[in-house]
């Protein structure tokens, strides 16, 4: 492990992710998480996850970043002792915008709500996600969608502030770098000692579009909607049983 992303969601953690792998690192952001290691974020909601767990879980990976790592980045930080710390940052009326436009993006896609309701693989990340926005940010969601979900802004905030105050009060300051994305490659790679690649940095999940984009390209996303296939083809065979034997 090389660099462990303390930035909470939305303060670019998406830009970030794709910038590090530009820099040629093994990146694994929410999706990776879920797929690869949800079984050591399982043993921690039993608190009975280890060190040894989080090494071995990651012991191929070069940077994590958004949702869960960012939670955990102090025991990851103590797993992996050479990695940095990396705690992005934005302003707070821009962070809570970013969160209601993706709270409104997700309310409205209607497949996601879909898979959730109809795929096994959707019913697992969908609840990995929002279990981890329970303990995270105190806003509990019984089911999707996120409609009924009452967002609180006040909360958020005082978490996001929370949050920002542990990192930087618990962070070694040697091994943290604080920044926006704003500020492009430059203070990214002098703290990583890595050349500044000839592109613009990247910016990504521009309008809160990656759900389509998971539902577009992701392999998870990609199972979840083979799965409705095989349901609701069968759904539509038991429903067609059923009329040719009362007609």
């Amino acid at each position: 492990m090389k660099v462990i992303m303390a930035g909470v969601s939305k303060t670019g953690t998406k830009s970030m992710a794709e910038a590090l792998r530009i820099l040629g690192l093994t990146v694994h952001d929410t999706m990776e998480n879920f797929r690869h290691h949800r079984q050591v974020f399982r043993l921690f909601r039993l608190t009975s996850a280890t060190l040894g767990d989080i090494r071995e879980s990651y012991k191929d990976v070069d940077a994590v970043t958004d949702v869960p790592t960012f939670y955990f980045w102090e025991q990851l930080a103590e797993a992996f002792p050479e990695a940095k710390i990396v705690l992005t940052q934005r302003d707070e009326k821009g962070f809570i915008r970013s969160v209601m436009n993706q709270h409104i993006e997700m309310s409205r896609n209607k497949t996601n709500n879909f898979l959730y309701m109809f795929t096994p693989t959707g019913r697992k990340f969908f609840k990995f996600l929002y279990h981890f926005i329970t303990i995270i940010f105190g806003e509990h969601v019984a089911s999707f969608p996120f409609a009924n979900w009452y967002f609180r802004a006040n909360v958020w905030t005082i978490r996001y502030r929370e949050h920002n105050a542990a990192v930087l009060m618990n962070a070694p300051k040697d091994r943290l770098l604080v920044c926006s994305v704003k500020e492009g490659w430059e203070p990214l790679c002098n703290f990583l000692n890595l050349p500044i690649p000839n592109q613009p940095f990247p910016h990504k999940n521009h309008g809160a579009t990656i759900y389509d984009k998971w539902l577009k390209n992701d392999p998870t996303f990609q199972k979840m909607k083979r799965e409705a296939f095989v349901i609701v083809s069968l759904l539509f065979c038991l429903m067609a049983a059923c009329v040719s034997y009362f007609l």
